[in-house]
């Protein structure tokens, strides 16, 4: 369709295509390795350190794991254009103990050689990866946008959760009557 294909042009360029709650589009490459931006939960179990921050309550959490779309192993086929193939393959050593480890093969126009074949055979690993685990979180409106693209510490004492997360949505729910809220999608 009309999108993947500017997403998968996006990705060839290790950039990433979302819309902003507001409707924008925006590509631009991840974040990954900012400080966070957000602090969700509570402080509870938390060390000295941690007041300082200002921290918006969560309302509820979900935990959704999708494990069936993980690959375990990924072949991608290219050709040189002189009519000799080659095949490189990647595996994901996390699955070694699954009992169903599920294959990927891909011919590729773009893997002219056999390093960028196993680049990709990698980035089809990784893209399995991504989205596996899924944690939606409910926050009463704190009078701001959380934005996409950005780090956030989550801490749910009740639930033992806590770390680091990438945001990656955040959706503005409610009405006049019950006020409104954001329900924010994180991923690890």
């Amino acid at each position: 369709s009309y999108w993947q294909f500017w997403y998968r042009l996006y990705r060839k360029r290790r950039m990433w295509m979302w819309a902003e709650p507001d409707g924008t589009i925006v590509a631009a490459p991840l974040n990954y390795n900012q400080k966070p931006t957000y602090y969700f939960g509570d402080t509870g179990g938390l060390g000295k350190g941690y007041d300082r921050f200002n921290f918006i309550p969560v309302e509820s959490m979900e935990w959704r794991a999708n494990k069936q779309q993980r690959i375990a192993v990924s072949y991608v086929i290219g050709n040189r254009g002189d009519k000799t193939s080659f095949v490189q393959k990647a595996i994901d050593p996390s699955m070694r103990t699954w009992i169903k480890r599920p294959i990927s093969i891909v011919n590729s126009p773009h893997a002219h050689g056999p390093g960028e074949a196993r680049a990709e055979a990698l980035e089809e690993l990784f893209e399995s990866k991504v989205g596996a685990t899924e944690i939606t979180i409910v926050i009463a409106n704190p009078g701001i946008i959380i934005r996409q693209d950005r780090m956030c510490f989550l801490n749910i004492s009740k639930a033992n959760v806590r770390g680091e997360f990438y945001v990656v949505g955040s959706k503005i729910v409610g009405n006049l009557n019950d006020g409104f809220y954001q329900e924010v999608r994180l991923r690890e």
